[in-house]
């Protein structure tokens, strides 16, 4: 079900490829960018999914990423919902909703407080050591750009206050280096240029699929 509802649409994974600007001011896009839409577009037109590609990285993520899960609610005493594969969810964005969404890992509803969580299990353990130096969200947004707006665009969609990111490595001796959780503030600055970009490359899908 869920990989009807994201087809042909631009999701929060890939959402990092509509910031990629062109060489010059008049243009828009750059080639990732222009690549990305036209992917959405034969997608449309063809009635078929672009292959994807399974790599030991992505597995391993898979395999480990409900542990994580597990772990992260052990360490915050909350039970979230979590969104895997017996359980997807695709949340569309308010703005965009036959276009746009995304699927994130697990949402944590408190009072009046909704939490959005992004997991991420690095297969290379320097991933995760990198990631457990990490002290602010300007680091992580210079670290991993293409995560951040992911992870804003997943608070838009899911009308979040904040997110948590989330990185588990089990291989580490000490049990305080497995789990690193950071707060994401949402970013209204940032999910607006996502926002004006996605209009931008909806409308250039509609001219290739008309």
């Amino acid at each position: 079900m869920l990989a009807q509802e994201r087809f042909g649409k631009f999701t929060a994974s890939e959402i990092w490829k509509l910031l990629t600007s062109g060489r010059s001011k008049s243009d828009i896009f750059g080639e990732t960018a222009k690549t990305y839409i036209k992917e959405k577009s034969v997608e449309i037109l063809t009635q078929r999914k672009k292959e994807s590609f399974s790599t030991r990285a992505t597995d391993w993520g898979n395999e480990w990423e409900y542990k994580a899960i597990q772990e992260y609610n052990r360490s915050n005493f909350v039970e979230v919902e979590y969104f895997g594969s017996t359980n997807p969810k695709f949340f569309v964005c308010p703005e965009f909703e036959q276009y746009a969404g995304g699927s994130p890992d697990f949402i944590l509803d408190e009072s009046d407080t909704r939490v959005v969580g992004e997991v991420k299990c690095p297969y290379d353990s320097v991933n995760h050591l990198n990631n457990l130096y990490l002290s602010s969200q300007s680091e992580f947004k210079d670290l991993h750009k293409e995560y951040y707006s992911q992870i804003q665009f997943n608070i838009h969609c899911t009308n979040s206050n904040y997110a948590h990111f989330v990185s588990y490595d089990w291989r580490f001796v000490s049990e305080e280096n497995q789990l690193f959780i950071l707060q994401i503030e949402k970013d209204k600055e940032h999910i607006d240029l996502i926002l004006d970009r996605l209009a931008i490359a909806i409308d250039n899908l509609n001219e290739m699929i008309s």
